[in-house]
């Protein structure tokens, strides 16, 4: 058990939740560049 890539998973876990809930709060995607999630969905599904 690594503890860098648990806590590197952690932080990806936490920072999902708080895009997600900047989203929802506001109703729009102002700020959040769509290449750069699509980039993030690319290298985390890989």
């Amino acid at each position: 058990m690594n503890i860098f890539r648990l806590i590197g998973d952690f932080l990806h876990l936490i920072s999902m939740y708080i895009l997600i809930m900047k989203l929802k709060k506001s109703k729009n995607c102002i700020g959040i560049s769509c290449r750069m999630q699509e980039l993030y969905l690319i290298v985390f599904l890989c």
